[in-house]
């Protein structure tokens, strides 16, 4: 009766599997394993490996079976982790806890990319779809004394993964570098952990329809080639926007995640302060998108400083309503484009600075941060220019190597930056030498024109309709 229950559960499971393999146009084709394709991981020295067993629920055990017999080969050890089952998305994944294997792991180094190294290449673009890889890791193979390492228990015994598991060290690494590998070359095609954004190109819808399937083809060919797959039920296809890593892409520019605005302004208020921190936190992953961020927080964080007692009050409280506000109707990021002229506004207030990169009068990227204290006791010029200083640097990637014009509403600031540094005062010569590394042109603008209310309302989109866009929004 129970080997009955049990065969029912494994067809019943392998019926809900479904899988784009794109090794090959028939399903039965395997591709051939090389070693070179081969990975290793590597330990190291005078590390114990001591774990405890952990008990797991009955109910888990067929399903884990099944995961174990259909994806790992029986290897007889005297050590190993232990084994859990964990529910994910409405079924249940096997896992093992790699924490002791962890510590003696040494870690690869690959740059791991972010959203901002693909962004420039997007101008232009019209047509998007995304790819899922199915199972990721599970499709990097792992050579015999790096498989041994995964050993863990079960209670059907030992087993040990023959393709690299989630939870180890260094597969985040190992994983980025095999998959870029494998698709190096290939246009209109980024790759950031296991998405991959196909893009069309073009000055017309139809041009870019025309790149887009050009890129497609090229990709499903090289996976084929390579024996790559894919997850079905999250492929998305030739969409106007589509989101990738957190946030909105489409032909008009950089927008935030709606489901990330919904999570925001749906927060209880903070009633402690791990609850401020969670919230600052959260906010600050949009910052990009906000301007004078670091001012409309600043109520909020100053509940976290060191000693500071707990008092939430009429000042934090609108400061909370505000920064809800603000998430809710964020402008959207033009793409930055190396051939375009590149402008930056900076300002300075009593506890924060803020900067904003432009092109062609569109907002590419907010800055800001709040003044240690010994910065909040600078003078103006030096808070001023400390503005300037800290957004070519937090973008240094868009603003080293080209020219930049610097708009400043603090007149006495444009003589100063055309003066000998030696002639400046001592605190001003130490900015001063952070800004040489940079081309820029500091240009004075009265304070009435440093708005960019005008761009952002152009660009802003709307996120909920009970909360409205302030008319004018300073930088």
């Amino acid at each position: 009766m129970e080997s009955k229950k049990k065969s029912d559960f494994h067809k019943s499971h392998k019926k809900s599997v479904k899988q784009v393999d794109l090794s090959s146009e028939s399903s039965d084709e395997k591709a051939q394993s090389s070693s070179e394709s081969v990975l290793s991981v590597t330990l190291q020295e005078d590390v114990n490996n001591v774990d405890i067993n952990r008990v797991s629920p009955y109910a888990t055990k067929l399903y884990a079976t099944f995961q174990v017999e259909g994806s790992l080969a029986k290897f007889q050890i005297d050590s190993g982790a232990s084994c859990n089952v964990i529910p994910e998305s409405g079924k249940l994944r096997v896992c093992i806890d790699p924490q002791p294997l962890n510590k003696a792991l040494k870690r690869e180094h690959y740059p791991l990319p972010v959203i901002e190294d693909i962004l420039p290449s997007l101008n232009d673009v019209k047509v998007f779809s995304k790819c899922d890889l199915k199972e990721g890791f599970l499709q990097c193979e792992l050579d015999e004394s790096s498989s041994k390492l995964t050993t863990f228990q079960t209670p059907w015994g030992r087993y040990k993964y023959k393709r690299m598991p989630f939870g180890i060290s260094p597969a985040p690494e190992l994983f980025q570098q095999r998959l870029d590998q494998n698709l190096e070359g290939l246009e209109g095609v980024h790759i950031i952990a296991d998405d991959i954004l196909v893009t069309g190109k073009g000055k017309t819808e139809a041009e870019a329809d025309k790149d887009h399937d050009r890129n497609m083809t090229k990709l499903l060919a090289r996976c084929r080639e390579r024996s790559i797959k894919f997850n079905r039920d999250k492929f998305e296809f030739k969409c106007k926007e589509i989101n990738f890593i957190g946030h909105v892409v489409t032909k008009d520019g950089l927008k935030v995640d709606p489901k990330k605005v919904e999570a925001i302004v749906d927060m209880p208020k903070p009633t402690d302060i791990a609850a401020v921190q969670r919230f600052v936190g959260m906010v600050k992953y949009l910052s990009k998108f906000l301007p004078s961020l670091s001012d409309t927080c600043e109520p909020i964080r100053r509940l976290t400083h060191k000693d500071a007692k707990w008092s939430w009050g009429q000042d934090q409280d609108a400061a909370f309503k505000e920064v809800k506000r603000s998430v809710s109707s964020t402008p959207v990021l033009k793409y930055f484009d190396p051939q375009s002229e590149t402008e930056g506004q900076g300002d300075a207030s009593e506890k924060g600075i803020g900067f904003t990169l432009m092109q062609q009068g569109q907002p590419v990227t907010f800055s800001s941060r709040a003044l240690t204290t010994a910065e909040t006791r600078y003078s103006q010029i030096e808070k001023e220019l400390l503005a300037l200083i800290f957004g070519l640097e937090r973008n240094h990637q868009f603003t080293y190597g080209r020219k930049i014009k610097l708009w400043t509403d603090h007149k006495p600031l444009v003589s100063i930056s055309k003066k000998q540094i030696t002639t400046a005062p001592k605190r001003l010569q130490r900015l001063l030498l952070r800004l040489v590394q940079y081309d820029v042109d500091i240009v004075y603008k009265p304070g009435k024109e440093m708005y960019l209310a005008d761009t952002l309302s152009r660009a802003s989109y709307r996120m909920r309709n009970d909360l409205q866009w302030k008319s004018r929004q300073k930088v």
